[in-house]
């Protein structure tokens, strides 16, 4: 993906921070938002981008709990 498409995508998580902020969302609601657009792991996305994916081989089995 070219650096144009990477400036895209942050103009529009910025553009979306914004409107949350305006509609007077909460910081922390905001803050989820962000992580979860940061996060995701589809085509096109950020974290695919640069290659971020967890590589420890652990995996989440849905409990809520860490250590199991």
């Amino acid at each position: 993906m070219t650096s144009r498409s990477v400036l895209r995508q942050l103009r529009q998580l910025f553009r979306i921070v914004r409107r949350l902020d305006r509609m007077g969302v909460s910081e922390n609601l905001i803050l989820a938002v962000v992580f979860f657009a940061l996060s995701r792991d589809d085509e096109g996305s950020l974290a695919g981008i640069i290659g971020e994916a967890d590589r420890s081989g652990y995996q989440d089995d849905g409990s809520g709990y860490e250590d199991d």
